[in-house]
């Protein structure tokens, strides 16, 4: 029997054997977990945001109001660096100084731009007169008037004034304007001016009778009887009347006052006479009146001015003044705009200012 050798030949290898391998055990995510760890993440650098503009909302304000707080001593420094060269030499050494006082007079908390900025004015009165290079103050008047608080600071600010004042009437210089224009010392008008209406006027409208014919009723609840008397929703009383003309009158006899004081016009050939019964002159009517010095252009008040200063003609340069706006004056009146919104219609005869009902005006009657 032979012997077999199997060494020549391969051993076919065996199959692995299959084990069962158990599956790893995942842990059970929570449903949602990945959403809301975004949501604090992004939550997070949201209230980083907000800290960042909060603190820089916060630090420029409070570079406003440092330079609110300077800007008196800023202005003084800089209150010719933008002034417009209207005549004479620039590199005259004297100054005179032309402040604006254009469209209707009104209060800082509601000037706007197109207005008459009393405080605004008042603060280049006081640039001006303080300026050692300021020769004379020539006020160019352009406005139909406006408050009558407004129109009074104004005109004390250019009594104050140590430097001679000439006001020259352009336009328009009526009730408000004239009452600004009679703290000058001279007094120059165009011949074709609209000035003079001196008087007081108190708006207020009353549709009592109209609420009643459509059937609504006005209530009004008041701490005294006297609280309501411009109330527009109820009857006018005649001892709410009188109270209100009282007022009107007590106002018109300081107009009065301010005008006898400033053309030197005794008060009494002044009060309740056609002069001061609110009509409105021209230039050659106020200068026979007595409520000017002389009529004349532009130029004219200017040797006025130079004449006043003790100066030779035509020997200042004459700068006019325009109000230093920061940024903090833009944020008010942005402030204003969007929080009082207003609708403007324009219709032929009429002006985009109407008055406040309840405030006393130096300025013509409007419809």
């Amino acid at each position: 029997m032979e012997n077999t050798d199997y060494s020549d030949y391969k051993k076919e290898a065996a199959p692995p054997a299959i084990q069962n391998t158990p599956e790893p055990k995942h842990k059970k995510e929570r449903p949602g977990m990945n959403f809301w760890s975004c949501c604090s993440v992004f939550g997070f650098g949201f209230m980083i945001v907000i800290a960042v503009l909060i603190y820089s909302c916060f630090s420029l304000v409070e570079t406003g109001i440092h330079a609110a707080m300077n800007a008196e001593d800023m202005e003084e420094g800089d209150a010719f660096e933008n002034a417009k060269l209207i005549q004479g030499p620039a590199n005259s050494n004297r100054i005179i100084a032309v402040i604006n006082v254009k469209g209707v007079i009104l209060s800082d908390s509601n000037s706007s731009y197109e207005n008459a900025n009393s405080a605004k004015i008042c603060k280049l009165i006081k640039t001006a007169d303080r300026d050692h290079r300021v020769a004379a103050i020539l006020i160019y008047l352009d406005t139909p008037g406006g408050e009558v608080t407004a129109s009074d600071e104004i005109w004390h600010a250019l009594k104050k004034a140590k430097k001679p004042v000439v006001a020259y009437m352009g336009s328009i210089a009526t009730s408000g304007g004239y009452y600004i224009a009679a703290g000058a010392d001279k007094i120059v008008a165009h011949r074709t001016t609209l000035t003079g209406s001196i008087g007081v006027i108190i708006n207020a409208w009353n549709y009592h009778t109209l609420i009643q014919r459509i059937g609504v009723e006005s209530q009004i609840y008041t701490s005294g009887k006297m609280k309501a008397m411009l109330h527009g929703g109820k009857a006018t009383s005649e001892e709410e009347k009188k109270i209100i003309q009282n007022l009107v009158m007590s106002s018109y006899q300081e107009f009065v006052r301010v005008v006898a004081d400033g053309r030197k016009i005794p008060y009494e050939s002044l009060i309740n006479t056609p002069l001061t019964d609110g009509r409105v002159l021209d230039g050659k009517q106020a200068l026979a009146a007595g409520l000017v010095d002389r009529n004349g252009y532009f130029e004219d008040a200017v040797a006025e001015a130079e004449m006043l200063a003790k100066i030779p003609v035509n020997s200042a340069k004459v700068l006019l003044m325009k109000p230093q706006n920061n940024f903090m004056d833009f944020l008010m009146e942005l402030h204003s705009s969007v929080g009082n919104p207003q609708v403007k219609v324009n219709l032929p005869g009429s002006s985009e200012f109407h008055l406040t009902p309840g405030k006393a005006y130096y300025l013509p009657a409007q419809q």
